[in-house]
């Protein structure tokens, strides 16, 4: 008998995040996070439901950041 694995889907609670845990997650302030889905200018991808409601997965914020790496100089 094969055991099966299931990884959680985007859409499910566990991977769904507020703004407040996003940010928490993360290491910003909500205000950065807030202010990034007005303007878009650092691309962080959310879910907006209605005229009040947001969303954050975590795996699209892990690869947004993994996205946005950036390589630091080796020691001379």
């Amino acid at each position: 008998m094969t055991q099966q694995t299931t990884t959680p889907q985007p859409d499910t609670p566990a991977e769904r995040m507020t703004r407040r845990q996003a940010a928490e997650y993360l290491g910003v302030s909500k205000s950065f996070l807030a202010q990034d889905a007005m303007t878009g200018r650092h691309g962080v991808p959310f879910y907006k439901i209605g005229a009040r409601m947001v969303w954050y997965v975590r795996g699209e914020l892990d690869a947004w950041m993994t996205a946005h790496k950036v390589a630091g100089k080796e020691a001379a």
